[in-house]
């Protein structure tokens, strides 16, 4: 039975709430919180088994952004209907005394009581707390971690207490193995495989993740065996990292992306193969720059800024380096590959929808849309942060819309696979131009460089 019951709108909160249920299953496990509504059984009377769960759970957190009090809907305001589903969830929790915790993110606050539907009035009256993005994130997720164990009352199974650190499970490194057949499922979703979506065997997804940095592995799938290399690893050891598809896997993989979006497939670990030995002796002369003078033989690549992140841009050029992707914000705005748009407009348009109270869109319709239709797999990204030209990655793979960003991010969920490089960020910046391109603006997230380079 689910102990925590997270009530939260999509349109409003959806990247911060998942943060939050990620962070409270990290403390008090899965099984005892409760966070979508999208698993209703068909046929069921919604209303009941909303008003059931809730009244089962010893505490429900009501996540409010700055779009929760006024999100309408073709019938009005959505607080007014009766068959609102949070609504429901909160008439439930009052009626019967479950404890509530408002926790208030986007610069939200408590909304007056004239301003409420007379069947939750009293939910003005209770305390709430703050969860503000980062630095403060893990500060304030605590204090909410905090305020929930107190309204969940002791049992003989104790979760984990608050004020410990959530225990972490590490693996012995594994070298090599040739004869392995080890299945499982996983959820088709972007153009890698993140190791968080492998259901059906742990024991697959323990040695996945026991593989070091950039080990290679062979998987079957529909049959075909095909090699994989697993992605860098987060420095906390989430199990967010993954797996990456090589050569003739990466067509089979695009593939199946395409046809399967959403659907679980069966996957087979077949091999794990040794990791390279390092020579020792004398250092090698250090290579050279990819970028080199134009011959027959080089490649032309367009050259982007992108700004790592606003709040957090240090460490999110860290994470970008260590999972292996670059990343935009917007995230509200659903995966574009469903979306379908046909230019910035359609993409402006849809910010609009999700961010109705965000009046300059003009940085996310062109940002998106650079990132989703314009950038090309091999194109070089300089990553700025605080200002500054900090780091260089190269774009390997298609756009893709990944849910499971560290909480840190926000909502940074679009995103393109890319690898670190050792390119000079300021020399390449020379190079393409020391600018933008026509009709790019140096104050959007992401900006086309005046100049193309070879590689």
């Amino acid at each position: 039975m689910s102990r925590i019951f997270i009530s939260y709108r999509r349109s409003d909160s959806a990247y911060v709430s998942d943060a939050i249920y990620k962070s409270l299953v990290s403390h008090f496990g899965r099984d005892h919180v409760f966070k979508d509504v999208d698993n209703i059984p068909p046929g069921v009377n919604f209303k009941k088994y909303l008003t059931e769960k809730v009244t089962q759970c010893e505490v429900l957190v009501a996540v409010m952004g700055a779009q929760w009090l006024e999100a309408t809907d073709d019938s009005g305001r959505r607080l007014e209907n009766p068959t609102d589903f949070v609504r429901i969830e909160l008439e439930a929790a009052l009626k019967r005394e479950v404890p509530i915790i408002p926790v208030f993110v986007d610069n939200s606050s408590m909304p007056r009581p004239d301003q409420l539907p007379k069947a939750i009035v009293d939910l003005s009256y209770h305390q709430g707390v703050h969860l503000r993005p980062a630095p403060d994130f893990d500060r304030d997720m605590e204090n909410l971690i905090k305020a929930v164990a107190l309204n969940i009352p002791e049992r003989t199974e104790q979760p984990v207490p608050v004020s410990s650190p959530t225990p972490k499970v590490t693996y012995p490194p594994i070298s090599s193995d040739s004869s392995l057949s080890l299945t499982g499922d996983v959820t088709v979703r972007d153009n890698v495989i993140w190791l968080s979506h492998i259901k059906r065997s742990e024991e697959l997804r323990q040695r996945l993740l026991a593989l070091q940095s950039n080990q290679e592995i062979t998987l079957r799938i529909n049959g075909v065996a095909n090699t994989w290399i697993k992605m860098r690893d987060g420095k906390d050891g989430s199990s967010t990292t993954g797996i990456r598809p090589l050569s003739e896997a990466n067509e089979q993989w695009k593939a199946i992306v395409e046809s399967s979006r959403g659907q679980q497939i069966e996957i087979e670990l077949v091999s794990i193969q040794p990791v390279p030995i390092k020579p020792t002796g004398p250092k090698a002369p250090a290579s050279p720059s990819v970028i080199t003078a134009p011959t027959s033989e080089t490649e032309e690549v367009q050259v982007w800024r992108l700004t790592a992140h606003w709040e957090c841009p240090a460490q999110a050029v860290e994470i970008y380096k260590q999972e292996g992707y670059i990343a935009a914000g917007w995230g509200l705005v659903s995966d574009l590959r469903e979306l379908r748009p046909q230019g910035p407009e359609d993409i402006a348009r849809a910010i609009k929808r999700a961010y109705p109270s965000i009046r300059n869109i003009s940085s996310g319709r062109r940002a998106l849309w650079g990132l989703y239709r314009q950038m090309k797999p091999g194109d070089l990204v300089i990553l700025s942060a605080e200002g500054r030209r900090v780091h260089v990655m190269q774009v390997t793979g298609d756009y893709c819309y990944n849910p499971d960003v560290a909480p840190i991010l926000g909502d940074f969920q679009h995103q393109r696979p890319a690898v670190s490089t050792s390119i000079d960020p300021n020399e390449l910046w020379k190079q393409a131009g020391a600018g933008f391109a026509p009709t790019w603006s140096p104050r959007w997230t992401l900006g086309l460089c005046a100049n193309s380079v070879k590689v």
